[in-house]
């Protein structure tokens, strides 16, 4: 089977960015399950936002901002994360994700590009770890494509080549036979996994930051919906979380 890695992340590696934590999110899918992905997110699209060639942006749909502010209605906000919900946890659909708290890195006199390689290593081992181990499935790597971090993309595929997984249990040489391509695409792609992964993304911080939280915020409806749907996501088999500091 071809297994499919889109990875996409929210926040970014720079302590000049404001965000607090730099999240790598990954969805693994079989390669002959994106047509079917991507036909049920265009239903989705047009349903809620009138135009099945929208492009999903994470950002804007939890702010209910920009294309996305029909999701400023209560009702027509929880409906959709429903939705958006019961076509995500479908079992196909698997999680890798990597985070790492800014403000940690810094004390610990972590660089830019050490959060980025370590991060994207972290991915990308997993993968080969949950979804290549066995010998019998491949593998391609699928990008939105960032000037400043595609280099450290290519950087982990090279590093996993040379080195393999973290335990051994997939040689270097194995990996470049099981995985041997990356690709790097645009948003406009409209990629259902790249927009996937873009929206869990956001959802893995919102986990984080609760999980951290010494006193638990109140959660509306919506996102008690998102944490549980995380949690069940979680326990797949072929789906991780990793904190990297």
């Amino acid at each position: 089977m071809k297994r499919l890695l889109a990875l996409d992340e929210t926040g970014k590696a720079s302590y000049r960015h404001a965000s607090l934590q730099f999240a790598l999110s990954g969805v693994v899918i079989p390669e002959s399950f994106k047509g079917k992905l991507e036909s049920t997110l265009k239903k989705l699209k047009g349903k809620y936002f009138g135009d099945e060639d929208i492009t999903l942006h994470g950002r804007d749909i939890l702010n209910r901002s920009a294309k996305f502010i029909a999701l400023q209605d209560n009702i027509e906000n929880k409906t959709f994360w429903s939705d958006l919900i019961s076509v995500l946890n479908n079992e196909k659909i698997d999680v890798i994700f990597c985070i790492a708290d800014k403000t940690k890195a810094r004390k610990a006199g972590w660089l830019k590009k050490t959060i980025l390689t370590k991060e994207y290593i972290c991915v990308v081992n997993s993968f080969a770890l949950e979804h290549l181990s066995d010998g019998r499935d491949r593998g391609n790597i699928i990008v939105e494509s960032d000037f400043q971090q595609d280099p450290f993309v290519i950087k982990a595929h090279g590093h996993m080549q040379g080195s393999g997984t973290s335990d051994g249990s997939v040689s270097g040489k194995d990996y470049s036979k099981r995985c041997a391509s990356v690709s790097f695409v645009w948003k406009a792609n409209k990629d259902a996994d790249v927009e996937v992964a873009d929206i869990l993304a956001h959802l893995a911080v919102f986990k984080y930051r609760y999980d951290k939280a010494r006193t638990k915020p109140k959660l509306s409806v919506v996102e008690r919906m998102r944490l549980k749907f995380i949690g069940r996501k979680l326990k797949q088999t072929g789906s991780s979380y990793h904190i990297l500091i």
